[in-house]
């Protein structure tokens, strides 16, 4: 009975690891070269998630907005998308962490279009990994 339990912890130890490696690459890998799944403007991106409260994540999607803020905080830049219409609701892209010279040439208020992994809704869109494809 001890071995089996034994056997059972270090089974469920393997498979963790091997979940948080596979994990790993989808996060912090770099989506420069991986093709968008779709484009959205910040507005229909929002209204998708607030009028269906599900929306598709784990996707790797294209976002076009309008810069509101640049967070560098404990080494992670993150820029806060808006829409055209006011809105307390915006889309977070959390950067690459090759991003860094791109973070720091946008500023706020420029109109850019923002590629990465979108993960879900709270108040705000949250997207990880981003890039930045275009700026205007």
């Amino acid at each position: 009975m001890r071995r089996s339990t034994r056997f059972s912890y270090l089974t469920v130890f393997i498979l963790v690891f091997l979940c948080l490696l596979g994990c790993n690459h989808r996060l912090n890998g770099d989506l420069t070269n991986v093709p968008a799944s779709k484009v959205y403007t910040v507005e229909q991106l929002i209204s998708e998630f607030q009028s269906n409260k599900k929306g598709d994540t784990e996707l790797v999607i294209a976002v076009e907005g309008i810069v509101h803020e640049i967070n560098n905080v404990n080494d992670r830049h993150t820029i806060l998308l808006e829409g055209e219409t006011a809105s307390e609701t915006y889309v977070i892209c959390d950067m690459n962490t090759n991003q860094l010279n791109t973070t720091e040439a946008v500023k706020s208020g420029d109109l850019i279009l923002v590629k990465g992994l979108l993960k879900g809704f709270l108040k705000d869109v949250i997207m990880l990994n981003c890039v930045v494809i275009k700026t205007e």
